[in-house]
């Protein structure tokens, strides 16, 4: 799907053309000032592998796999302490939980739940242990998990303003979403930061939980007219820098449209600060 914006101060017609690996489609749109639109455009793709997506300007890079790979969604820690407890998950592809896999770290393993992952223990000895995932039937899923004395067990932010691009009077919202992909329960001190704004909070995280917090554009400075601009907004927990995105304000032009690819999907609805909305493992919706 593209989601099209018409920044102008009046309405544009335009034919937006979407390129993924050698295929190419078109779609034609007349927007009123001020809007924005989501299209979805469909693509027949045989093999597997990684393609490019393009579309006025904007490129993303999408990965095609078969129903039946796993892979280990982005959440997961690339470093852990040594004897930490960490969830090691067991999804497909197309974000299907799979129980009764074999999660395997170095030579350890354990088999998956319901909720499609294993707990399991960070060995003692310092050093790169591989992650595996498999089960028959399916094509398994590994990275690299590196045991490091000096790390902590640290949650995983991501930060997302909707939409990414607007004019002085766009009203954006910023989406933060905080994962504990650790067997434990954790409690950490969020803070996130806009030009001249700070918003600090203290939350409770269940393990495989994700909290998600949504924030007007009032609460983060960006209520008045704003300049043309690219504007930081950085998440931390306890002084730890864990993303950062960019908002952008555009000068009114009669340029027609800006496009965004949108390779997330949904997101999950947002909830009050604290409290942890869905299983980081066990829904798709909230894996990172």
């Amino acid at each position: 799907s593209i989601e099209i914006q018409n920044l102008a101060s009046q309405t544009q017609s335009q034919a937006v053309s979407v390129q993924l690996g050698r295929q190419s489609r078109s779609v034609d749109v007349e927007m009123a000032p001020q809007t924005t639109t989501i299209n979805t455009i469909s693509f027949r793709i045989n093999e597997e592998g990684e393609y490019t997506a393009t579309a006025a300007g904007v490129t993303r890079d999408i990965r095609v796999s078969k129903p039946t790979t796993l892979t280990i969604p982005d959440a997961f820690p690339e470093r852990a302490p040594p004897g930490a407890t960490i969830l090691i998950p067991s999804v497909t592809a197309e974000e299907t939980v799979v129980e009764d896999a074999t999660a395997q770290i170095g030579d350890r393993q354990r088999t998956t739940g319901s909720q499609g992952a294993a707990t399991m223990r960070v060995p003692d000895a310092p050093g790169q242990y591989d992650v595996r995932v498999s089960k028959t039937g399916y094509a398994p899923a590994t990275t690299t998990l590196f045991v490091d004395p000096q790390v902590t067990q640290q949650v995983r932010g991501q930060i997302r303003v909707d939409p990414e691009t607007g004019t002085a009077y766009t009203q954006p919202e910023v989406i933060v979403r905080v994962a504990n992909p650790w067997g434990a329960f954790l409690v950490r001190n969020l803070t996130l930061t806009a030009p001249g704004v700070s918003k600090t909070q203290s939350i409770e995280m269940p393990s495989g939980n994700v909290t998600q917090i949504t924030f007007g554009a009032a609460e983060i400075g960006f209520d008045d007219q704003l300049g043309s601009g690219r504007y930081p907004i950085e998440l931390y927990a306890d002084e730890s820098l864990l993303a950062r995105t960019i908002y952008t304000v555009e000068g009114e032009s009669n340029e027609p449209t800006t496009a965004d690819l949108n390779a997330g999907g949904d997101y999950a609805e947002g909830t009050a600060v604290g409290r942890a909305i869905k299983n980081v493992f066990g829904n798709i919706q909230v894996l990172f």
